[in-house]
Parts: C-alpha cells; structure tokens; sequence
C-alpha cells in the first residue's frame, strides 16, 4: 500500500499517512530494540552481537548455496523460507543466552 501511494497517489497528507503508516511501527521496534541492547551489560551485548553475526553468515551462507543450487535446477525458494530460518536462528541462540544468564 506504502509503495501504491508513493507511485499513484498525488501529494499530500493522505499519501504521507499511507507512507508513514507501515514505516513508523518499523522504526519504532529498531528503536526499542536499541534501547534495550544499551540497558544490557557487556555479556549480554557481546552474545546479541555474536547471535546476529552468526546468524547473518548463516543465512548468506545456505543462500549462496540455494543459489547454485537453483541453477542446477531446484525450484526457486521464496524469501519466506529464508527469513523463517534466519529468525528461528537467531531466537534460537537469544533463548539459549537468555536460559543461562538466569
């Protein structure tokens, strides 16, 4: 909808509201989730770093090799599966990190 109101809707505030609307939510979780990290000890930041630094090569990873694995003739993969996995990932290590500083 952002993105049909960006293209086909004339300026004005109804056009800003349809933008805004599905960004704002966004920037708020980043921010709260900014928030949160900085209120954490040292620890817990160096473990949520390390959670998505792993889980980002992870990903990369299983995509480049889905890649080629497509052109060898594998369907093509939607985008859904790869955020499923990188999320459960991630939230996967968060729970472990969670569970032992209990």
């Amino acid at each position: 909808m952002a993105l049909w109101a960006y293209f086909v809707m004339p300026g004005g505030s109804v056009r800003t509201a349809l933008i805004l609307t599905p960004v704002m939510p966004g920037v708020l979780i980043f921010a709260v989730c900014y928030w949160l990290y900085l209120s954490c000890d040292e620890y817990i930041r160096l473990r949520t770093l390390q959670a998505a630094t792993l889980t980002a090569c992870a990903v990369a990873l299983l995509c480049l090799v889905y890649f080629l694995l497509e052109l060898a003739g594998l369907p093509k993969l939607s985008m859904m599966w790869v955020h499923v996995v990188g999320w459960s990932l991630f939230n996967a290590q968060m729970l472990r990190l969670v569970l032992q500083a209990r």
